[in-house]
């Protein structure tokens, strides 16, 4: 009889610690999101980046949440005259947006200004910061959409002419100046490849060609960072986007 009762108990302790074991062994591998705000997502949600090769991170593998942003065309005051107007909301409950450029569609991208030539890249030029890329091919050629998204500004601007911006579904936005003639209007809903615009020199401008710009936040970044202006097509990489605390955002690949 005690014999009979040890070994009732040895069981139960070997079941006990088989089911804390198991249990720490998923808890283990349950995907933590990057904030803990975030409620509880699917597996279909969560990317997995096997290697970072940024020193800003661990050299370990990392997760990202990878969700699109939502966009109307509810814009504010700023947003409807402000080139550089911040996107409302982009980082609320988040500290960073990851895009993975790699997993976006062929005809989810199109090229701004197919066959066009490089006048200018992003950088230093002149003493001044040029923000964008100046493409060139031949006045009034149709200028489109690189990405889905919605049209935020079709209008006048200083230095940009006739610009139009897109504010786009995966956060970016993207800037074209020096348009000769609009072919959209804010508010309305565009995919990529849709005629935006035709190639002119309004504004700023020495000769036709289209200014293009890519932004985050209202922030402009180098446009080669994500686009292969030999091939003109979108690069096989994944981007985080991260504001400060003063709002300034630091790109890292990853």
């Amino acid at each position: 009889m005690k014999f009979s009762s040890l070994f009732i108990f040895a069981l139960f302790a070997v079941a006990f610690v088989s089911a804390s074991c198991s249990s720490q062994r998923i808890t283990a591998w349950q995907p933590s999101p990057v904030n803990p705000e975030i409620k509880p997502f699917s597996t279909e949600e969560l990317v997995v980046v096997p290697q970072v090769v940024m020193a800003d991170y661990i050299s370990q593998p990392v997760e990202f949440i990878s969700m699109a942003v939502n966009i109307s065309a509810d814009f504010t005051l700023e947003e409807k005259y402000l080139v550089r107007a911040k996107t409302d909301k982009l980082f609320y409950k988040r500290d960073e947006l990851f895009i993975d450029f790699g997993q976006i569609a062929e005809n989810s991208f199109v090229f701004p200004l197919p066959d066009a030539r490089v006048l200018s890249p992003y950088g230093k030029r002149h003493g001044r910061n040029h923000t964008g890329y100046d493409l060139k091919t031949f006045a009034n050629d149709t200028i489109r959409a690189a990405f889905d998204g919605i049209v935020r500004i079709a209008g006048k601007s200083r230095g940009y002419g006739n610009v139009v911006v897109i504010r786009h579904y995966n956060g970016l936005e993207t800037v074209y100046g020096h348009n000769s003639r609009f072919l959209v209007k804010a508010g309305d809903k565009v995919t990529a490849g849709t005629p935006i615009s035709l190639e002119g020199r309004t504004g700023r401008a020495t000769t036709e060609h289209l200014h293009f710009e890519t932004r985050i936040n209202g922030q402009p970044f180098d446009p080669s960072l994500i686009i292969d202006f030999t091939t003109q097509k979108l690069y096989n990489k994944s981007l985080v986007f991260t504001p400060d605390n003063k709002g300034k955002i630091r790109i890292d690949q990853v």
